[in-house]
């Protein structure tokens, strides 16, 4: 079955549960245009962060800034 956004998780698991669903999981046709992406993400992986992590600022930091907060300054 295609992949369908638009598709509520109680339609999905009623529709896998009639006679002849296909088993669960995802079928991946691997082409040279997939094994040249999956080359390039392994690739990717292996290179350090070029970001610095906002998980590391210090205690409380990244919640206020998820809020919108400035720190009430």
């Amino acid at each position: 079955m295609p992949f369908n956004p638009n598709i509520t998780m109680t339609e999905l698991i009623a529709l896998s549960r009639r006679p002849g669903a296909p088993d669960p999981g995802v079928e991946v046709e691997e082409t040279e245009d997939f094994e040249r992406m999956e080359r390039d993400v392994h690739a990717a992986l292996r290179k350090p962060p070029t970001w610095d992590s906002k998980a590391r600022t210090g205690p409380g930091m990244l919640l206020h800034s998820a809020a919108g907060c400035d720190g009430c300054s």
